[in-house]
């Protein structure tokens, strides 16, 4: 059994993930073509094509070097019994995600506690927006969809996951997932999943911008991070 979710960040694809591998005894990848793992790029691909029971998460374009993103996917995509995409519906509260977990890694608070978005620092919030605005993460979401529909890719939302009913969740992924068991569904509960979410920070802020920050000092504009989806 292989499973490949394509995905963004802070969509539940972690938590789901690693759920799933653990009730279905399936090997988990999270991110293997993160260019952060560059070097191992060969490696992790070979353990997919060779591999009998694997679960991956990627985040859209996250390439090799060597094949344009679509080129990529497509080859990526042979490789699995089930694909599915995994989005976010609700922009707001997942913009708000990801502002909230890059606060929380940058000023070494805990990333596993409940949030109020009105508790993050206006200042931060400013410039969070100059790394990331809503406009950009819709265009985001706007490409996981074109690249599900080119790919006829089977669409999955955070909201259809962790909604406050766990029955409804799990049946929301058995009708895609059939196989799997109500082991999973300890994997869905909404609260548990706000306080577990997980995402890679693959450009974390230069620490003389963290010192200042963390000085109190204004933060200056920087538009070339990537990395929070």
């Amino acid at each position: 059994m292989k499973i490949l979710f394509v995905t963004l960040g802070r969509t539940g694809s972690t938590n789901l993930c690693r759920g799933l591998s653990k009730t279905l005894s399936l090997d988990f990848l999270d991110e293997p073509f993160n260019k952060n793992n560059s070097k191992l790029f060969d490696y992790y691909y070979s353990k997919i094509k060779n591999s009998e029971s694997i679960i991956v998460k990627h985040i859209i374009t996250q390439t090799t070097k060597d094949l344009k993103y679509t080129e990529f996917l497509k080859k990526l995509i042979k490789e699995f019994d089930y694909v599915i995409s995994l989005g976010r519906k609700n922009i707001k509260e997942h913009y708000e995600s990801l502002c909230n977990l890059r606060y929380r890694n940058e000023t070494n608070k805990n990333v596993h506690e409940q949030y109020q978005f009105e508790s993050i620092p206006e200042q931060f919030k400013t410039y969070y927006n100059s790394i990331l605005t809503t406009e950009k993460l819709k265009e985001y979401q706007d490409k996981i969809e074109i690249i599900s529909d080119k790919n006829k890719l089977t669409k999955l939302y955070y909201e259809d996951v962790y909604s406050h009913d766990i029955e409804k969740n799990y049946k929301n992924i058995k009708s895609i997932l059939p196989f799997v068991n109500e082991n999973l569904k300890k994997y869905l509960d909404r609260k548990d999943n706000e306080l577990n979410l997980n995402a890679s920070i693959n450009d974390p802020v230069p620490g003389d911008i963290l010192d200042s920050f963390r000085a109190g000092n204004k933060l200056p504009n920087k538009t070339t991070l990537s990395g929070d989806v």
